[in-house]
């Protein structure tokens, strides 16, 4: 009877000691962190947001066709003002830049004048032409070649900030260019410029 008791506990112990084993067999002995980010790391966090705003794209669409459903020809015709009237404030103020670089002569003084300081109308042009390429972008490439339908804070939330920051550095080296020409009157004259090229944006064909 001692024995087979012994016999028993032994082929107990044995078994335990196999559960455990398999036990933590399975447990996987890799270092998951020492090569691959976590969680797809930031390429699919970006993805994911993309595929968020998407969603959240369709259902403003949907729901802003179900409004106009229910709204009827008179909100319809209220967004029509609305456009027309924006379009009206662009064109004034695109009409009245061209007047004031009409009767400055504004582009035939900052090229050819000798009072013109060149260092800082060299950078001027420089910012000019980032804030071109950067406008080409977000008009031209993305919407008609891309066909990207996003935001433009969703898809490349830094091309703002970098426009809004080179602005401003072209309005200053400029107004530094030409002081020597026109003083006091430089300010408002660039201001009228910038205004002009601000809203010439509200005049281009976007798409639907």
């Amino acid at each position: 009877v001692v024995a087979h008791s012994a016999r028993r506990r032994a082929g107990a112990s044995r078994r335990g000691a196999m559960a455990q084993r398999g036990r933590y067999s399975r447990v996987p002995t890799e270092d998951v962190g020492a090569g691959a980010p976590v969680g797809g790391g930031v390429a699919s966090a970006r993805a994911e947001l993309i595929a968020a705003e998407e969603e959240a794209a369709r259902r403003r669409s949907a729901r802003a066709k179900q409004r106009a459903a229910r709204e009827g020809p008179k909100d319809a015709r209220r967004k029509l003002v609305e456009r027309i009237s924006a379009k009206l404030h662009a064109i004034f103020w695109v009409a009245l830049a061209g007047f004031v670089a009409y009767r400055t002569d504004f582009f035939a003084v900052a090229w050819a004048d000798a009072r013109v300081s060149r260092f800082w109308f060299d950078i001027a042009l420089i910012c000019c032409g980032i804030n071109a390429a950067l406008a080409g972008y977000l008009l031209v490439y993305l919407p008609y070649i891309a066909r990207i339908t996003l935001s433009w804070n969703v898809y490349c939330p830094r091309v703002i900030p970098t426009m809004t920051g080179v602005g401003a550095a072209l309005f200053v080296t400029l107004t530094f260019a030409l002081w020597p020409v026109w003083g006091l009157l430089t300010l408002p004259i660039i201001a009228l410029m910038f205004m002009g090229f601000t809203f010439s944006l509200f005049l281009v064909p976007m798409p639907c």
